[in-house]
């Protein structure tokens, strides 16, 4: 089992975790439940634990990707990371 972290499209600056049976690219599209709606979101992160010791986190509560769209990375790393110093900078900035 491989929890994923997915960005999807929604005005909050977080990433949210998921459940797949196999670890997945970053880059790869999915479709994800996001409250009572579907969405497409970009796997950022393919594959990480979670502590078997942290109570905090309870794995049964996170939900399952319902559909990898791509077979293939649509996104490649260099501009997930080059998206990612992006967000980092931008609350800085005085507009």
């Amino acid at each position: 089992m491989a929890f994923i972290q997915v960005a999807v499209p929604v005005p909050l600056r977080q990433l949210f975790t998921y459940v797949h049976s196999e670890a997945l690219a970053a880059g790869v599209r999915v479709l994800v439940p996001f409250g009572p709606r579907k969405l497409v979101g970009v796997v950022v992160d393919g594959c990480f634990e979670i502590a078997g010791d942290n109570e905090a986190a309870d794995i049964s509560k996170i939900k399952p990707i319902e559909q990898t769209i791509d077979e293939h990375p649509v996104l490649d790393v260099a501009l997930l990371k080059t998206s990612a110093v992006v967000m980092a900078i931008l609350p800085s900035c005085a507009w």
